[in-house]
């Protein structure tokens, strides 16, 4: 809900609060990530953000998931921050079809694109791209900008300043499958930028064609040596290399 007041800091010390909270429950079911906070800002048009946004304006947003991520973190919990670049001002859910945003860059840098630079700055270690289309960004028909070079490494991370981990948003929804065959979306996913995949329809599939990708030299080695190497640094933070008693 709106919990921000410009005038109180209560909004701000219950968003703290209800990271721990997350992160000791789900801390207690052995999970170790949770994909939150969402970044996208709620313009009021999105069928699918709506009030999982924390406001109608960046600022808010940016002091709101940033003492959501600081509870979190009290809690042993790491953070995702979510849709890169900003699934806020769509009326299309991209779970059954293709979003297309049509603004231009100076207006998604200065709005959309705000709460994933201040988040980033602060410190946040993972991000979530969306599948969406933005011809600003990316021109390609139909290509969701979780499968667009230009939106993950030239912006995110070359841009941005982004070193962490960057998931994609679930690889079975229709954002992607309307306009790509399973492996093929999966090792361009790879190829953009990602580190990680979420949800593959077909994981035999999607190795096939990433092994495919790594052997014609689509997907270099060294990115792929980077992802790793940002992946396993994530575990060794958590602690997942020592034995559970």
């Amino acid at each position: 809900g709106q919990i921000y007041d410009e005038n109180a800091i209560e909004g701000i010390r219950f968003a703290k609060l209800c990271g721990q909270l997350i992160a000791y429950e789900l801390g207690d079911c052995d999970i170790d990530f949770s994909f939150t906070p969402v970044l996208d800002i709620n313009f009021g048009t999105s069928s699918i953000i709506g009030d999982r946004s924390f406001h109608q304006q960046a600022k808010p947003i940016v002091e709101l998931a940033s003492s959501l991520v600081e509870g979190l973190n009290l809690g042993g919990m790491k953070s995702v921050g979510k849709h890169f670049p900003g699934h806020g001002d769509t009326d299309v859910d991209s779970h059954v079809d293709l979003p297309i945003i049509t603004h231009d860059m100076q207006r998604l840098d200065s709005l959309e694109l705000m709460p994933f630079r201040a988040l980033s700055k602060y410190g946040i270690k993972s991000m979530m791209a969306a599948h969406l289309h933005v011809p600003s960004i990316d021109n390609r028909t139909n290509r969701p900008t979780s499968l667009s070079r230009t939106a993950l490494t030239d912006i995110l991370r070359n841009d941005i300043g982004f070193d962490g981990i960057i998931f994609t948003d679930a690889m079975e929804m229709k954002g992607v499958t309307k306009h790509f065959k399973t492996g093929q979306a999966e090792a361009e996913a790879l190829e953009a930028g990602n580190d990680m995949i979420v949800l593959s329809e077909d994981l035999s599939k999607s190795i096939k064609s990433i092994k495919e990708y790594i052997a014609s030299g689509r997907i270099e080695m060294t990115q792929v040596e980077a992802s790793v190497k940002r992946i396993l640094l994530e575990k060794y933070r958590l602690g997942l290399y020592k034995k559970p008693e």
